[in-house]
């Protein structure tokens, strides 16, 4: 079976199906059946994917209680040198998933360990996929985005 990459999530988002590809992606490889139920009940407003810079994200996965979800120090080091090393042979991960869901803010709902590889590697941006609570904040991220992609 073919690992899912970012070629497979930008074929499906412009035959307007990237919806479906999260969810299918999230329920199979991703490995994330929470989140992928969260947005088939709730996901009726996302954007993307589109290139983002990445510290304007918020991780949510780390080796200590300042993230919202820990993991063990050698083990979230083993993932990602594992996501580095096929980076390395050619692997183009699958986008971001970031959401606005539980938070006021872009929180990484899917993709820590790939964001600490992209960070480890000195990528600034990545395509990302956004899923918003409503249409207002939508809206205004749509409207303000050029304005936060602008480079100082």
């Amino acid at each position: 079976m073919k690992i899912p990459d970012l070629t497979d999530a930008l074929a499906a988002a412009k035959e307007n199906r990237i919806h479906k590809w999260v969810i299918s992606f999230l329920i199979a490889s991703g490995n994330n059946l929470a989140l992928a139920d969260t947005l088939e009940q709730s996901g009726q407003y996302l954007y993307g994917p589109i290139d983002y810079p990445l510290k304007k994200l918020v991780n949510l996965i780390g080796p200590d209680d300042s993230f919202k979800y820990q993991e063990d120090v050698a083990e979230l080091q083993a993932r990602v040198n594992n996501i580095v090393r096929d980076i390395h042979k050619g692997w183009q991960p699958p986008p971001l998933i970031a959401t606005n869901l539980w938070e006021d803010y872009l929180e990484l709902a899917d993709g820590g360990h790939r964001y600490m590889a992209f960070q480890s590697l000195g990528v600034d941006e990545y395509p990302t996929i956004f899923y918003f609570r409503d249409e207002s904040t939508m809206d205004d991220f749509i409207r303000t985005l050029p304005k936060m992609l602008s480079k100082p």
